[in-house]
């Protein structure tokens, strides 16, 4: 500001600080000094209706409503910044509603307050108004005979008339400021979320229906108006919702919509009974049940009235496994015995707090509520249960009552016309002293599968059973025995049936079993060719004369029966059923004839003398008619012995000494391989515990197949050298080339396992596989034995010469001792010699002996 060059400095501040004080020209300022006013504005002394020059020395109190005095002791504090609403009166007598602030202030040299004052006497009026447009709302929404809810954009009530409160159950104080979501609803969180979001946008959509929960815990359906709360720019700050109850509404006209689908239920039930077979019938309706009670678990339980357990046969929402195996308990106190001895719908609400006991199995569901009713047949035949069971709480009504009745009308007409139909074609096509499936239904069943096989290249066997001296239990205990014989002839051939077709009695002592694909797919893998068929048919062979071992009751004594199998194959045999029958009866009574002589036939085309060489495996080890020979490992310059090797052999009481490359073999497919191993693991350790007893430190190799090298066998291997306290370096054990050198993760466990508990280790059969030299070098191997077929070409072939130096060498430099095998003449020890083989085995020296005659020999033939 420029100063006038006329006007006194002290002047020009006053004019400033007066400037400063009152800047604020729209509202009425004054400044006081103990109430009396040393300076004022315009506006000011307009309120309280004096000149500007008369206010200066003016008492403020004269011109406050003396309602407002104390608030005006407020202004006045001297130190202290204060808002205060006053009331002043104006000289014509109209009082103004100000709203004044007060601050101490420094005034022209003097300690004074300086006060604003601000009329607000529009705010008031407006919020007066606010107040009373919202006291007729709350009247007129209390006054309407529907619920009605305010609630502002975080969800929280901040209104609700007595409606509300009635339906809900909650007093008014309980349900305002609360959330409506965490209170009121029943919505997943998802769901609530959504909501939410629209709630905030003010997009709540005009009219909806939600579910309501009371709190009794009951579910209202409330159809909602929503409109939008705004403030006057138009921004939504909550929304105002308009409810009516229609849970009754909504109930019967579902209770009318759902009695319509139950009725199409039980009439599209009844329907399918006249094309569908009891079982697919059941599975039929339990869909339909779960899908029109809208329950998670529905099921069918038969079973006779005498059992204390229900079969489950169909079910719905339940493990397809459980169908078909799983069993519930029928017994007293149980809630299926409940249902079934009842004969009405039995329905339980709350199965935690009833009386009878629902199964495990439903337990572990979580189910809470469940409906039942019996399966009645004619007069008082009862088949079963059905049941539903819902996870949710569930009040099941009349109507849900009557319905699962029809259905299980419409199951029992089906199971007893099914029932009905079952007795005569079972009558027909069974045999009736066993129940197995008679002749008749062998040649329908041959016949099916016979075309099936023509159509898709595919074979048939034919296993015919025949019980050779069944008539020595007729003769001795009499035709009634002879028929509890049979019959438990015919328990076994079922109990053993695993893979078999059709296991059928032919006539009084014969039995045939159809092996066969039943299925109509050409893609199917199952008994696609002859060599498939055989090998089913094999097994079942085996399995008829496992059955056969164990003795039979004929008037509690032990009777023992020999069967005679004969198997037939088509199209090998014949390609038709009376040729396939012919073959298999031809085949039969070989075999019967072979086993009257104690031989048995060797038809390269027949399996029997394989199955009859397997049943006879079993029973050897059973009997212990295996034992031991040992052949001499020597020094073959001097012959003196230096270990032996375990050679297993099988006594037979009826096929005499059977060779090991017969049996070995077959052991080996039919899995009986790893108990021969153990035992003679057992017998090897047995006999050079007796040895070193008797002074005699004889080594003993023993052979562990190729189909056994795993770290289990090898345990077990090392458990049976330590329980009889033999020096392991004592024990070898022979492994072949080929299993040495496949599988390295395998094989190299096994191998330092064995090394580790001191066992020495030799390489069986070396020179016929392949062997990788860095692999050889890594084995924890003492031994390499050469290959007989090298040995025997000794002197004969000059390459067999090389060859067999070139493995002694090899031997040599990997740090391990050659050990020929197979020498049979001197010309080959000789050379074996020549060539740096220290050790050896072969006929030359010795065949295999007992145990008995290795200890009586100390020194075995010198060297010639």
């Amino acid at each position: 500001m420029d100063r006038h060059p006329d006007r006194p400095l002290s002047e020009l501040r006053l004019e400033i600080e007066r400037l400063q004080v009152f800047a604020n020209a729209g509202s009425a300022v004054f400044v006081h000094e103990h109430g009396r006013i040393v300076d004022a504005n315009r506006p000011f002394c307009e309120l309280i209706g004096c000149p500007p020059g008369d206010a200066v020395g003016l008492n403020i109190r004269h011109r406050i409503h003396a309602a407002d005095r104390r608030g005006l002791t407020g202004l006045s504090e001297p130190d202290a910044h204060l808002t205060q609403h006053v009331e002043i009166t104006g000289p014509d007598g109209r009082s103004t509603q100000l709203e004044g602030t007060g601050s101490p202030i420094v005034y022209r040299g003097r300690a004074c307050r300086v006060v604003t004052l601000v009329d607000i006497g529009a705010r008031l009026e407006a919020e007066r108004a606010v107040v009373e447009s919202e006291r007729v709302m709350r009247e007129m929404l209390e006054s309407v005979p529907l619920l009605a809810v305010i609630q502002g954009l975080d969800g929280r009530i901040l209104f609700c008339n007595e409606k509300l409160c009635e339906v809900s159950g909650y007093p008014h104080e309980q349900l305002i400021d609360q959330l409506w979501s965490e209170r009121l609803s029943v919505g997943d969180a998802a769901e609530n979320r959504e909501h939410e979001r629209l709630r905030l946008k003010g997009q709540k959509p005009p009219h909806e229906e939600l579910v309501l929960l009371t709190r009794s815990g009951e579910q209202r359906l409330i159809a909602w108006s929503n409109t939008a709360l705004r403030d006057r720019d138009g921004t939504v700050i909550g929304s105002t919702s308009i409810g009516e109850d229609v849970t009754a509404r909504r109930r019967g006209e579902l209770d009318a919509a759902s009695r319509a689908l139950q009725q199409d239920a039980v009439a599209r039930l009844g329907v399918a009974g006249l094309r569908l077979g009891a079982a697919a019938l059941m599975q039929d309706a339990v869909v339909r049940l779960k899908s029109t009670l809208g329950v998670e678990l529905t099921a069918v339980l038969l079973g006779d009235p005498g059992e204390d357990s229900l079969l489950l046969v169909a079910a719905c929402g339940w493990s397809p496994e459980m169908v078909g195996c799983h069993r519930v308990s029928a017994k007293p106190g149980s809630l299926v015995r409940q249902i079934r001895e009842s004969r009405e719908p039995e329905i339980v609400a709350d199965l935690r707090a009833a009386p009878a006991q629902p199964g495990r199995a439903t337990i572990e569901q979580g189910v809470t509520s469940a409906m039942g009713v019996p399966i009645h047949g004619a007069g008082s035949e009862q088949h079963g249960v059905v049941i539903v069971h819902s996870i949710t709480p569930r009040v099941f009504s009349a109507d849900d009552a009557n319905f699962l009745q029809s259905v299980a009308n419409v199951l029992a007409a089906a199971i007893e016309r099914e029932n009905a139909e079952q007795r005569v074609t079972y009558v027909a096509f069974h045999d009736q002293l066993t129940g197995l499936p008679n002749r008749a239904m062998l040649q329908q069943r041959l016949d099916e599968v016979i075309e099936l096989a023509h159509r898709h290249d595919r074979a048939v066997a034919l296993v015919w059973v025949d019980i050779d001296n069944l008539q020595l239990v007729n003769d001795s205990f009499g035709q009634k025995a002879g028929d509890d014989v049979i019959r438990q002839v015919a328990l076994r051939l079922q109990a053993m049936s695993g893979g078999v077709d059709l296991v059928a009695r032919y006539a009084g002592d014969e039995f045939l079993l159809v092996v066969a694909d039943g299925g109509d797919d050409p893609a199917s893998e199952i008994c696609l060719n002859v060599e498939d068929v055989a090998q089913i048919a094999q097994m079942i062979a085996g399995r008829v004369c496992r059955a056969f071992m164990a003795p039979f009751n004929a008037r509690g004594s032990d009777v023992f029966l020999r069967p005679s199998i004969g198997v037939a194959m088509l199209p090998v045999h014949a390609r038709d059923r009376d040729g396939l029958l012919r073959h298999a009866d031809v085949a039969k009574d070989q075999v019967s004839a072979a086993n009257r002589i104690g031989a048995a036939t060797r038809n390269p085309l027949d399996p029997m003398h394989e199955i009859s060489l397997t049943a006879r495996l079993h029973r050897a080890l059973a009997r212990n008619e295996f034992v031991l020979h040992y052949q001499p490992i020597v020094d073959i310059t001097t012959g003196h012995l230096d270990a032996v090797e375990a050679l297993v052999r099988w006594q037979d009481p009826e096929l005499g000494l059977v060779a090991p490359s017969e049996f070995i073999p077959l052991a080996e497919r039919i899995g009986l391989i790893g108990p021969l191993t153990d035992w003679v693991v057992e017998e090897a350790c047995r006999q050079a515990r007796l040895w070193h007893s008797a002074g005699l430190m004889i080594g003993v190799a023993v052979n562990v197949p190729a189909i056994l090298w795993h770290p289990a066998a090898a345990e077990r291997l090392i458990e049976t050298v330590e329980r009889h306290g033999i020096d392991p370096g004592l024990i070898t054990v022979e492994v072949t080339e080929s299993t040495a050198m496949t599988d390295p993760a395998v094989s190299d466990r096994v191998l330092e396992r064995l090394s580790g508990a001191g066992l020495r280790l030799a390489i069986d059969d070396f020179g016929t596989g392949h062997s990788s030299l860095a692999r050889l070098r890594q084995l924890p191997a003492t031994t390499l034995k050469i290959d007989r077929s090298f040995v025997m070409e000794l002197g004969d072939d000059p390459s067999a010469d090389a060859m067999v130096e070139t493995i002694i060498g090899l031997a040599r430099n990997l740090g391990l001792e050659p050990l020929a095998e197979g020498i049979e003449t001197e010309q080959q020890r000789a050379i074996l010699i020549r060539l740096g083989c220290r050790i050896g085995q072969g006929f030359y020296f010795s065949r295999p002996r007992p145990a008995a005659e290795i200890s009586a020999a100390c020194a075995l033939r010198a060297a010639a």
